[in-house]
Formats: structure tokens, sequence, C-alpha cells
């Protein structure tokens, strides 16, 4: 991935720092040619002219190394990374124990995303001059770049310590810190890059990811409304705090941003998927479902129909819960929640030999870890109605697995255990059972429903589903 468009926001203020002209040493001889003109053209942004008049300092056709690393960094200057690095070839040509011709060339590798070879470089500019702030810095940006981030923070630590004063290097630090999962860290430097440079937005963008991996919501809230208030129509941004609303529960300020999103044409399907996500929480069924139906003709995916399935089960319309786990499994048909899903539906739509088949192949899947899972299919084949459907010891080995998945401690996992024994002939057992769960059962509803099947067991009668 090029690294011109990530870098546009802020690359620019640290390449300006480590090839300006203050920071190049002249020739103290008589044959160096004077180059005031163009540094002053480089320094005002005048890049075309300063690419010019170091072009003009040439003797017979050659340029000095001080006017070849002008010419190297108006390329920079204007993301010709290419034209940039090879400048900087021809300066090294021309002087080999310059550090700042390879800490360039570094960087222009490192900008083309050639982080081995821009490591090389940057750490012979190093070698030759141990105090360069830049050298450290883009050597650890490299690193950054290649994953290996305890190697990266151990430089940033370097540059930090011979230059404190520069955001870039708190920013560029922060990210390795939450790379290594250290949002606290993180919150620190992009807190001391916001000082040093208050007109920061970014910044306060990065800082608000971290904040909001803290769960520090309100102030995660607080950064990004810094950013929006200077870049109102930031779509990234807008879509942070859309996040940060959702993660928050503050649903309906999330939907109001999503919507946004949807109006500014933005990631117009994902929004409308996490806009629908908003409106399932707060049970606004219908609006939930209107937007995961445009998603879905615009990004069909099989999460976005369980979404919809999951919808319809709220509302109790079962053929429509089973047509859209469908439609899912036709995407993935090994898709475990679809097919524990559609089972049960298709068990309250009384099309018991289907469910069967979806639960065993649910379980066939990966869910056979699923207590879920487990347990309803070992009710269904407690409590079927057709006897060509029910299975009591199966039913028995799926409810104890479920159990031992719940520690023991969820009523209707139990209830189904002594639903498997009643369906087994085991009476004694199943009147057991049933009155364990009516011990764990958390409501006088659900005691009652369980009680139901006490009387039955003691009457010597096995559950049926009806």
């Amino acid at each position: 991935m090029s690294r011109v468009s990530a870098l546009s926001l802020f690359a620019i203020v640290p390449l300006i720092l480590l090839l300006s002209s203050a920071s190049m040493s002249r020739a103290d001889d008589a044959q160096s040619p004077d180059l005031s003109a163009a540094d002053a053209a480089f320094d005002s942004g005048q890049y075309a002219k300063a690419y010019s008049l170091y072009n003009a300092s040439a003797k017979d056709g050659v340029l000095g190394y001080e006017a070849q690393v002008g010419v190297a960094r108006c390329f920079m200057e204007v993301k010709q990374y290419t034209e940039s690095e090879s400048a900087f070839d021809e300066a090294i040509k021309l002087d080999d124990n310059r550090f700042e011709a390879y800490a360039g060339r570094g960087m222009a590798k490192w900008l083309q995303d050639k982080n081995k070879d821009a490591i090389v470089d940057l750490q012979r500019a190093i070698e030759i001059n141990d105090q360069s702030v830049d050298g450290w810095l883009y050597l650890a940006l490299s690193n950054q770049s290649l994953g290996k981030h305890d190697d990266a923070l151990k430089l940033f630590d370097k540059a930090v310590a011979l230059d404190d004063q520069r955001w870039f290097s708190f920013f560029q630090r922060a990210k390795t810190h939450l790379a290594l999962d250290d949002p606290a860290a993180a919150i620190a430097d992009y807190t001391r890059a916001i000082e040093i440079n208050p007109n920061n937005t970014n910044a306060h963008r990065q800082r608000a990811i971290a904040y909001q991996q803290q769960e520090q919501y309100a102030e995660a809230i607080a950064d990004i409304n810094q950013r929006l208030a200077v870049l109102p129509l930031d779509t990234d941004s807008i879509e942070i705090r859309a996040e940060i609303y959702q993660a928050s529960e503050e649903l309906l300020m999330s939907a109001r941003d999503y919507s946004a999103l949807i109006g500014m044409n933005t990631n117009v399907p994902e929004s409308l998927k996490s806009r629908g996500g908003c409106y399932m929480e707060l049970e606004l069924y219908q609006a939930s479902i209107d937007d995961y139906l445009a998603a879905s003709k615009l990004a069909p995916d099989q999460w976005t129909y369980a979404n919809l399935a999951t919808c319809y089960e709220y509302l109790d319309e079962y053929e429509k819960v089973d047509g859209f786990y469908t439609e899912a499994l036709k995407l993935d048909p090994e898709y475990e929640l679809a097919l524990v899903w559609r089972a049960y539906a298709r068990q309250r739509l009384k099309r018991f030999t289907e469910a069967k088949a979806d639960y065993l192949a649910a379980l066939k899947a990966g869910a056979d870890d699923d207590p879920i899972a487990l347990g309803n299919l070992s009710w269904l084949l407690s409590g079927c109605p057709d006897e060509t459907v029910r299975d009591g010891r199966l039913a028995l080995e799926l409810a104890t697995k479920a159990n031992e998945l719940y520690e023991g401690k969820q009523a209707w996992v139990v209830d189904n255990i002594a639903a498997a024994h009643a369906e087994l002939g085991d009476f004694d057992n199943a009147v057991t059972w049933v009155q364990k769960a009516i011990e764990l059962a958390e409501s006088e509803e659900e005691q009652a429903d369980i009680r139901t099947r006490l009387e039955l067991y003691q009457n010597k009668q096995p559950a049926r589903i009806e």
C-alpha cells in the first residue's frame, strides 16, 4: 500500500525539518557554489523555482553535493519519491560520508514502502551522525511499517530523547503504543503532540480512538468534536464518532451520524448496516429491516441476511426468519449461527425433520461447543411430537454437555436434562433434574413453566413440544 495519501496530512513538516537549508552543512571552500537563492526559494515553498536554481549551479553539467541534495528534496516535497531517491543516489556518489543523503534516501524509500532498503540507509545515516533525530525517527517508522513494534518503540524513544519538541515523533510513537495494546501510553503521547502543536486536529482524532479503547467515551467524543469543529465534513471522523456513540450505547446519536454519512454518500452499505444495528438495539425493528434490506441490495453478505432474520425473529415472523437465514447460507453453507437459528425457526414452524437436520449440520460445522445449539437440539430430540425425530440417548448426551459448558447455572438446560431422562423412561431422574431447574429459574414465570413438566414426570409422562 502506498503511503502517499496516508501521509499527506502530516508528513511535510518532518521532511522539511530533515532537509531544510539550515540543517545542511556547506563545504567551506571557495569552489562551493552560492545556493542561498535556491535555499530561500525552497524554504518559501517555491519548489519549481528552487529546482531550477539548484540545477543552474551545475559546473560543466555536474551538480555539487549540496545542489544534488537540494534537487532530491524538491522532488520529495512534490511527492515524486522515485525521482527523489535517484537524486539522492547521485548525491551519495559525490560524497558517501554525509548523513543527509543517506537519511533522505532512506526516507524516500520508506515513502515507497521499501522498508528493508530504507533501514539500511537510515542505519548508515546514524553511523555517520548518531545525533540525527530524523535518522532515528525514520528508522523507527520503517520498523513500525514492518510490524516490528517493539524495535520501533525503542527507536522512537531515542528520537524523542534527542529532541522532545517534535510533535510528529510523539504522534508516531503513539501509533506504536496502540499497536502494542497500550492505549494509555498512546493517549499520553497524543496529548504531548497536541501540546507542541495545538492545531494538530489529526492527533485529536487519533487520541479519540485511544480513549475509545479505554472506554473513556466522554473524552473520546470531546476529541473527535475538536477535529470536526475544524473539518466538519471529515467523513472518517464522523464515522469514528458514530462508532464511539454506538460503543457507549448512545444509539440515537450514533444513528444520527450514520445518517449523515449516508446523506454524504460515504460508505453507504456499511453505514446502512451500522445504522440498522443501532435501530435493532433500540428495538426499532422495522427501521432496522429497512436499512438491512437496502444494504443487502448494495453489498449482500451473510451477516446482513442474518441480522434481517434476527429482526424478523423479534417480530415472530418465522417464515421470513427461515428465508433470510437461507439466503445467508447460500453465501456461506457452513455459517454456524445461521444453521442454529434457522433450525430454531423451523422448529417453531413445526418443520421438525428440517430443524433436526439443520442442528446436526451446525454441530458438524463447529457448533458442537455451542451450548445453545446443544440445548435446543436436545429439547427437539426429547420433546418432538414426531417419534422419527426423537432420540433420547443423544438428547441426554447433548444436554449434559451443554450443562457442563454453562457450569450447571442455566435452568433451561437443566430442564432439558430432565426432558431427556423422561424420554428414556427414567422419570425418577427426570423429577430430580426438573426440581433443580425450578430452583435455578430466575423468574416466577419461568418457574411456572417448568412446573408444568414436573407434573408430567410425576405422572410418568414425557414432555412434548406443543
